[in-house]
């Protein structure tokens, strides 16, 4: 049981890390192609990650709610 939980952390941790990885890559090659690709690249990054962060279920206890 406790390796699943430890795993299941993990995989949080690591979606987490390689998500930002990746927008980061994709933003930067945009910004060495033109500023003007970069901030609209910025823009798209963002807008995506606030409706990921809005689409995730929220969670039932603690917390400011």
């Amino acid at each position: 049981m406790m390796n699943k939980t430890l795993f299941k952390t993990i995989w949080q941790f690591l979606d987490l890390i390689l998500y930002i990885v990746g927008i980061g890559c994709i933003v930067g090659a945009l910004f060495l192609w033109s500023i003007f690709a970069g901030l609209i690249g910025l823009g798209v990054a963002c807008i995506l990650t606030g409706l990921l962060i809005d689409l995730q279920p929220q969670s039932k206890g603690g917390g400011d709610q």
